[in-house]
């Protein structure tokens, strides 16, 4: 499907990076509200507006990513779905190295993980992944995840039990006073028995600008 998307970041990203709570069991946490504007969409109505809300966190033994999209059809209608629908993923993954209290590193891997995702929405889009994942250390970048999911599908549609590779990236890049984040993940699914191949890929560009504030505590 094709997409320009216009008009991003309605909230500037909230991106909130809470401190370590409850005992150091969650170590961080970044929550962000995004708004798009998308046009010449190819398979749904041409005119997309799309809210959604993203949640990411590390704790004592693995890692959460979650998202929700909203999306509204500017009074079209589509086909299954109406003038409106949602979709969303949630992928825990659990760290050998964190579980065991030992380095799983070698080579470019720094960690082992037993990754799993979710996915739910309107109409018959259920569908449960799980697998091996990697951590890798590539110069540059802030992180570099590879999973590895077989897939498990709900209903009657494509894609049971095949597998799905999964890289999720972050790379910052200084400029002046700001930092523009180049994030994202892509999803690629291969189809053995019917052949077709499917590639997602969602990357984000957001600009951050540096605070030398200091807080005091009295």
């Amino acid at each position: 499907m094709n997409r320009t998307f216009s008009s991003v970041l309605l909230a500037s990203s909230l991106l909130a990076a809470a401190p370590a709570m409850a005992g150091d069991i969650f170590q961080w946490q970044s929550n962000s509200l995004t708004y798009l504007n998308g046009r010449d969409f190819a398979v749904n109505p041409a005119n997309q507006q799309t809210f959604t809300f993203e949640h990411a966190d590390s704790w004592k033994y693995g890692d959460n990513f979650f998202f929700v999209d909203k999306i509204f059809y500017n009074g079209k209608g589509d086909a299954t779905a109406g003038d409106n629908t949602y979709y969303g993923e949630f992928s825990p993954r659990l760290s050998l190295g964190k579980i065991f209290g030992q380095k799983f590193e070698f080579g470019p891997i720094s960690d082992v993980l037993i990754a799993a995702t979710y996915e739910f929405g309107e109409g018959d889009n259920e569908s449960y992944l799980i697998g091996p994942a990697f951590d890798l250390k590539i110069p540059g970048f802030d992180y570099f995840q590879l999973n590895f999911y077989q897939r498990q599908t709900e209903g009657n549609r494509p894609g049971d039990g095949v597998w799905q590779i999964t890289p999720v990236w972050s790379y910052t890049i200084p400029m002046g006073k700001s930092d523009v984040l180049i994030d994202g993940f892509m999803d690629w699914v291969v189809d053995t028995t019917t052949r077709r191949r499917v590639v997602l890929i969602t990357p984000t560009c957001t600009s951050t600008r540096r605070s030398n504030m200091t807080w005091a505590r009295h």
